[in-house]
């Protein structure tokens, strides 16, 4: 009997835990036999005007070190935009780096409902503390 591949995609911020993150993330897809990708979407229309390139390009740089597929993207549209990558690469869980400041984490909140509603069946919003038990 042939098992489901927990593909696993991580989404990253410039932030100091994205590392941490990818790593549990990387465990975990290949506890499950699965794939890792690595996405970061900046909204709006140009990803340089992040400010944040060059903390991306490192990221970038270890993901595929890891061995993930990274894929770094700007739409206006992020919630959708995740949830068609989502479907698009087969997606059985996500993790999704929590903010660092206190005013962005009600924008977060906002961000992961719309993000949860969008995703396809089967596919779950994962905390630190599943993945890091998925990888076990």
């Amino acid at each position: 009997m042939k098992t489901k591949k927990e593909n696993i995609l991580v989404l990253v911020t410039a932030g100091k835990e994205s590392k941490r993150f990818m790593e549990l993330a990387k465990d975990a897809a290949k506890a499950g036999n699965g794939d890792l990708y690595i996405l970061h979407v900046a909204q709006g229309e140009n990803i340089l005007e992040s400010g944040e390139m060059y903390e991306m390009q490192r990221l970038a740089d270890y993901g595929c070190r890891l061995g993930g597929q990274v894929c770094l993207c700007c739409e206006q549209d992020v919630a959708a935009y995740i949830s068609r990558f989502a479907r698009e690469k087969d997606i059985t869980g996500v993790l999704l780096e929590p903010p660092v400041k206190k005013e962005k984490k009600s924008i977060w909140k906002e961000l992961l409902e719309r993000i949860a509603a969008l995703l396809p069946p089967g596919t779950c919003l994962l905390s630190e503390r599943e993945l890091a038990a998925a990888a076990v």
